[in-house]
């Protein structure tokens, strides 16, 4: 594949050279402000890889071929994004914001895990890890919420059909897209269930009444909300995420 004499291994190691850069930055200790100049810097480098993409497109090229360079083209927008994802978790925190710390940290997981459906080598494995190892030091051990909804099947977000009628499955990567069921409507709400293995990380319990205070799951501090109704100071009362609409770059 080629775009104005740049070619496929061109681009590999443009990925490879922004990534090892990037990663010097993805501690936090580092200025806050070259993490958000640097959280740019993954958007717009994301930005020419899915320009490289459209170029794929544009080439005769066989199918299995142009599949595989989109794939490997998406890999490379996954981990990007995982990189700006864990970036914006220090940038959170700085901000003293927490919970959209954990969201970002749950993106970030969320995007190497697709990466790596793509391609496995040592380094997606190893920074795969090291995301894993900053949720057990930094953040709390938090309460998981599940959702009981009857919700419609929806439409497949390769070919737009109905997903009950179209040939892909559902969190597959298909010529540089990941497989997803979109247009969802909900039917009903029946339950919300405390679980350990969520759909979602981001369904969380975010504070909980403690000697008739809220008290942030996050932060352990009284959020300044008080139970006003003292006949019922004795029950435990919860402030919660359950139903989060945060969408991945998937495209």
């Amino acid at each position: 594949m080629k775009n104005k004499n740049i070619t496929f291994k061109d681009i590999q190691n443009e990925f490879v050279e922004f990534i090892d850069l990037c990663n010097r930055y993805t501690i936090y200790t580092c200025s806050k402000k070259i993490q958000e100049d640097k959280i740019i810097e993954c958007k717009e480098f994301i930005e020419k890889i899915k320009y490289y993409k459209h170029c794929v497109t544009q080439n005769n090229i066989e199918e299995i071929v142009m599949n595989s360079y989109l794939n490997n083209l998406f890999h490379m927008q996954c981990f990007v994004n995982s990189i700006q994802s864990l970036l914006s978790v220090w940038v959170e925190l700085k901000n003293e914001k927490p919970y959209p710390a954990w969201c970002s940290l749950v993106s970030a997981q969320e995007y190497i895990e697709i990466a790596i459906k793509i391609k496995e080598y040592e380094g997606a494995i190893n920074w795969k890890n090291r995301l894993l190892n900053i949720e057990e030091v930094i953040f709390p051990e938090l309460v998981y919420l599940s959702g009981g909804y009857v919700e419609s099947i929806g439409k497949c977000s390769i070919c737009s059909k109905n997903f009950a009628k179209c040939d892909h499955i559902e969190n597959h990567v298909y010529m540089g897209k990941l497989c997803q069921r979109v247009d969802k409507e909900i039917k009903e709400v029946h339950h919300v269930a405390i679980v350990k293995n969520p759909r979602d990380r981001r369904c969380i319990i975010k504070s909980k009444t403690k000697n008739n205070y809220y008290i942030d799951c996050f932060t352990f501090e009284k959020t300044g909300e008080k139970i006003l109704d003292q006949d019922e100071k004795d029950a435990l009362y919860c402030k919660s995420i359950i139903l989060s609409t945060n969408e991945l770059d998937l495209y």
